[in-house]
């Protein structure tokens, strides 16, 4: 038997953005119909273009988690030069 997957729903964002704040994150709630912006893995798999987390609420915590750590864990430089940015 599995466990549930914990999602990023309402409940969890206030805590999440409270975290991702001291990193200079912001959270982006996105549709639940709607597409989600700089996600790699498509579906609702959470998504990143520079500082901004996207998010919708069946989005999974740790999806968000993983993709604040690219953010999290690159200099300056990279975050400048390397990260996702719209065209």
């Amino acid at each position: 038997m599995s466990s549930p997957v914990t999602l990023c729903s309402p409940e969890q964002l206030d805590t999440l953005r409270t975290l991702l704040s001291g990193y200079g994150m912001v959270i982006e709630e996105v549709p639940d119909d709607a597409a989600i912006p700089g996600s790699f893995w498509g579906d609702s798999e959470a998504g990143l273009i520079r500082n901004t987390l996207f998010l919708r609420a069946d989005t999974p915590l740790h999806s968000a988690l993983h993709e604040a750590c690219h953010y999290i864990c690159m200099d300056a430089g990279r975050r400048t030069n390397g990260l996702h940015l719209p065209p």
